[in-house]
């Protein structure tokens, strides 16, 4: 069995270790949300007690090279130092998994599921296991980013001074998104805001389970921060309607039951 209550204990007591600028609160919040979804997601799908323990402690560490990011590059750019490769060399070099799990057996399994969480996509897992792991922590961490675009001030905060604020959708992102695809972000195709927001709602694409599905459409969350990009860019709704039919019917057509 894993203590989840003692893993949280020193994830907090690591944590304390750096400085508590909004930034490091802010991924806090977001670690402890994605441990709750990553739980959630775990029951929904019946995996047994161990399971559940499992995914939700790798729900805890999935972002923990994410403040050793903050403190050495002053960002959470993935292009200067990638927060999951960075949280692998902290857990399993620096021999920290040990404080949170004392058995290994899980190691690579958690390895696994970290390194791949931010990836665009998986590719080189083979493993059953260790497949459905990654998946379960990729759908809580998208879940919570979602749920995040929601609010407006955050999303100014987090990527308005990065991207234009024009109301133009670049016609590549557009279009990717009507054809069910993503464009990585790492190509430099997305110039503006609305660019980013179509790119965060095509984390549809790549959603696994259905609870996540019901979660986004119970909570109305794509409308939700559809609405909020349409009081940013006036002059785009017209686009911005056949992106919200199109994930709305995306949406519709995962939830079966």
């Amino acid at each position: 069995m894993i203590d989840i209550t003692k893993a949280e204990e020193v994830f907090k007591e690591y944590v304390q270790g750096f400085e508590p600028s909004i930034k490091v609160v802010r991924k806090i919040e977001h670690t402890y949300r994605v441990e709750r979804k990553s739980k959630e997601i775990a029951e929904t799908i019946g995996l047994d007690a161990d399971g559940v323990e499992l995914a939700t402690l790798i729900g805890l560490l999935h972002d923990i090279g994410r403040f050793n990011q903050l403190k050495i590059v002053g960002s959470f750019s993935d292009k200067k130092l990638d927060h999951a490769i960075e949280g692998c060399r902290v857990l399993f070099e620096e021999n920290k998994i040990r404080d949170f799990i004392e058995e290994d057996k899980y190691d690579d399994l958690i390895r696994k599921a970290i390194i791949n969480h931010n990836r665009f996509s998986i590719d080189d897992i083979t493993d059953e296991e260790e497949l459905l792991f990654s998946k379960i922590i990729r759908d809580a961490d998208k879940l919570d980013l979602l749920e995040l675009y929601v609010n407006e001030d955050w999303v100014r905060d987090m990527i308005g001074e990065k991207y234009q604020t024009t109301n133009m959708i670049t016609k590549e992102v557009y279009d990717a998104f009507l054809n069910n695809k993503q464009i990585p972000r790492n190509l430099g195709i997305h110039k503006t805001m609305i660019d980013i927001a179509i790119n965060t709602i095509g984390f549809l694409y790549d959603i696994n389970y259905e609870y996540t599905f019901k979660k986004l459409k119970g909570d109305n969350t794509i409308n939700l921060i559809l609405d909020n990009f349409e009081k940013m860019n006036s002059e785009c709704i017209e686009e911005l309607e056949v992106v919200r039919r199109h994930a709305n019917e995306y949406l519709d057509g995962k939830i079966v039951s």
